[in-house]
């Protein structure tokens, strides 16, 4: 349970309804309604509440700053720009130990890339991050063009699945294995190893995980 609250509570959605939540309280307080809600009308209104209610509430600035980004998105559109994102983030990174080691993309690798970003000419001279960016760039236009591609970082950066491939990578990936064994690992392999793996948070964070507001 500590691990689900671990990451619910950074959720852009969680701190939304936690920011209504508190709203409801303090103005039922003064005047209770003649019938309450059901739970899909105060969900509906709790997602669609207006900045106002943002910014009243005692959620961090840069929170509400990024809900209002993300409502820009709206819900379904971010979804899949997360997905989308994660799956992206995983192939940059089953790449970097090839690029970090200056190798030139060759084979089933430079297929793979050509696929999945026909838009990049590949620089034998760029580093990771310079890859890294402009994958994404050419993959979340609309995002960057609509101002919630901060929305979508921020919301794939909480996710399990993306601190399971960076584990992977930097545990047995990054640190462990030779060219050799970096031209002829698939990308299926690699990725399907680190969902395989368990992950824990190191808890450092936990004990103030009920806090949404702090």
């Amino acid at each position: 349970m500590r691990g689900v609250s671990f990451f619910a509570v950074r959720e852009l959605a969680y701190a939304q309804y936690w920011a209504y939540w508190a709203y409801c309280e303090q103005q039922w307080s003064v005047w209770r309604p003649a019938s309450y809600p059901s739970f899909d009308e105060w969900r509906s209104a709790a997602e669609n509440c207006p900045s106002e209610i943002l910014d009243s509430s005692g959620l961090r600035e840069e929170r509400k700053a990024l809900i209002k980004v993300a409502a820009r998105a709206g819900k379904e559109r971010l979804e899949r720009a997360v997905d989308i994102y994660l799956e992206l983030e995983a192939f940059a990174y089953w790449l970097r130990p090839m690029v970090d080691s200056h190798l030139l993309l060759s084979g089933p690798a430079l297929e793979e890339f050509r696929q999945r970003c026909p838009a990049i000419e590949m620089c034998s001279g760029w580093n990771w991050d310079q890859v890294w960016a402009r994958m994404r760039h050419s993959h979340f236009l609309e995002a960057e063009a609509g101002g919630w591609l901060d929305a979508v970082v921020y919301t794939a950066e909480l996710h399990p699945r993306r601190t399971k491939v960076i584990d992977y990578w930097l545990l047995y990936t990054g640190l462990t294995i030779g060219p050799r064994a970096i031209r002829n690992c698939t990308l299926r392999s690699r990725t399907g190893a680190a969902k395989r793996r368990g992950y824990k948070p190191d808890g450092r964070d936990l004990e103030n995980a009920s806090s949404i507001s702090g």
